[in-house]
């Protein structure tokens, strides 16, 4: 029977004695909340419910409140690392978590589902690249519309909060530094097949990651409040 979703896992909150509410960002619909009850053949979900996993549901014309019940689940695309690669698995994690505050539309695009595709596919195939999580929060901006345009010179500051590059330095606290601009600037400029020759510090690269983060905030109006980023922050240290 085909699927009547496919889609990226975001969330996954247990409700109740024995079921789970599953968000997935869909190719059909966007973002979906699904119910899924535990196996009646006693078989555990978990090994499938990981974050960003791609799953495929077929739907119940049942609903538990307003909620689409899942009556089948499957495994779309196993990763072969991922989930086995500490780096790995942390900036998963933390990524699942952007983009569950960042994406809210229950609308179907395929710039958005295509950038989780190939992100994941990136993920999943090359060695653990401690700066990846950076491009991929560059590229979701871009994908949302928020990114800023990038000069044809390489600029001296970035100010987060107009979202410019300017020549000059106000002295606002929103302006990036000379490396942070630079670095910031060379993430608008790549690919995933661009990050063998990029390799920050990791002082560059804790700095370069908060004040991101700090951009999503500001041009996402406030809905962005992660916490993982602290996790990935302490496995990338070491």
């Amino acid at each position: 029977m085909p699927a009547d979703y496919t889609g990226f896992l975001l969330q996954n909150i247990p409700y109740g004695e024995s079921g789970r509410i599953v968000k997935v960002y869909t190719q059909e619909d966007g973002v979906q909340s699904f119910f899924l009850r535990a196996s009646k053949k006693g078989k555990s979900n978990k090994s499938v419910l990981q974050p960003l996993a791609k799953l495929e549901l077929i739907i119940s014309s049942r609903k538990n409140g307003n909620l689409p019940v899942v009556r089948e689940l499957f495994n779309a695309k196993p990763y072969r690392t991922i989930y086995f690669d500490m780096i790995k698995s942390c900036q998963t994690m933390f990524l699942a978590e952007l983009f569950l505050q960042s994406l809210k539309e229950e609308v179907a695009d395929e710039n958005l589902f295509g950038l989780l595709e190939g992100f994941t596919t990136y993920l999943d195939c090359q060695p653990s690249h401690a700066d990846f999580h950076l491009l991929v929060m560059v590229k979701l901006l871009k994908a949302l519309g928020v990114a800023p345009s990038r000069p044809t010179n390489t600029p001296q500051f970035f100010n987060i909060l107009e979202g410019e590059f300017q020549g000059f330095d106000n002295n606002s606290e929103y302006l990036l530094g000379l490396e942070e601009t630079a670095a910031f600037y060379k993430l608008l400029g790549i690919d995933f097949d661009g990050l063998a020759n990029c390799k920050f510090g990791n002082t560059l690269r804790r700095s370069v990651f908060a004040r991101l983060i700090d951009y999503y905030k500001l041009h996402l109006h406030g809905q962005i409040k992660l916490v993982s980023h602290e996790v990935l922050e302490t496995v990338l240290k070491d």
